[in-house]
């Protein structure tokens, strides 16, 4: 019993780190914008191994729409818990 829980919590952080790479190469994709689509996105990343190692489509839209999600009204994405000082920078000017 201890031995399938040790294989589920494996493969809980494994799948966690596959989404947390694509999440950060949707990142560095300029042309990801607020107002983006699945489908503007699609052949963006789909030739990339984060995508590729995830494997299934639908967790892979799931994902780049929490990436969008994390758009700010002035257009500039950011990752979930990663806020520079050049994102702060950039807030202040437009506020």
């Amino acid at each position: 019993m201890e031995h399938v829980k040790e294989k589920e919590e494996k493969e809980a952080k494994r799948c966690k780190r596959l989404a947390d790479d694509f999440f950060h190469l949707l990142s560095s994709i300029k042309e990801i914008t607020p107002s983006s689509k699945w489908e503007d996105c699609k052949s963006l990343h789909e030739v990339s191994s984060e995508y590729s190692a995830i494997g299934e489509e639908s967790s892979c839209k799931e994902i780049i729409d929490k990436h969008i999600s994390f758009a700010q009204p002035s257009g500039i994405l950011l990752s979930p818990g990663i806020i520079t000082l050049r994102h702060i920078s950039k807030l202040s000017i437009i506020i």
